[in-house]
């Protein structure tokens, strides 16, 4: 059977050995910073540029770019075509927007009219003179006023 040991004293610094110590690591992280210092400054110098002599006074702007063409007749009827049709792609682009929307607020309303049309009973109008002749259907007065409306609409 083994016996227990005892555990080895672990050895205790005086307070002077600790101060050493302390100094010791303080020293060696100073001089690591001092160096890093030193690189970083050399890096710098290398990166700097040459110091500027002269002042945005004495500067003066140029174009480095070639002159456009000087404006000849087909050009400029060229231009005023294009924008006329850019115009004109612009208008009609309006107008469809504005057709959708009117037509997304009247798709109920055109729903009602053509349930009131298939469901009512055909209303039919007798010919004058003759009490037995064939009998032509009266148009729907609501379908008519809403056909010019519509139409009235769409030509704007």
């Amino acid at each position: 059977m083994v016996s227990p040991t005892p555990k080895a004293l672990r050895y205790q610094l005086t307070a002077h050995e600790r101060q050493l110590c302390h100094e010791a690591l303080l020293n060696d992280r100073h001089e690591r910073r001092i160096r890093r210092d030193e690189q970083k400054d050399t890096k710098k110098a290398a990166k700097k540029k040459a110091a500027k002599h002269t002042t945005p006074a004495m500067e003066i702007p140029q174009s480095k770019q070639r002159r456009p063409p000087p404006l000849t007749r087909a050009l400029v009827a060229r231009r005023l075509l294009m924008r006329r049709r850019r115009h004109r792609l612009v208008v009609r682009r309006r107008k469809t927007r504005r057709l959708r929307k009117l037509a997304q607020r009247l798709r109920p309303r055109l729903r009602w009219l053509r349930n009131q049309m298939l469901l009512g009973a055909p209303q039919q109008a007798p010919v004058r003179g003759t009490e037995n002749a064939i009998r032509r259907p009266r148009p729907n007065r609501v379908a008519v006023l809403f056909c010019k409306i519509m139409k009235k609409m769409v030509d704007r």
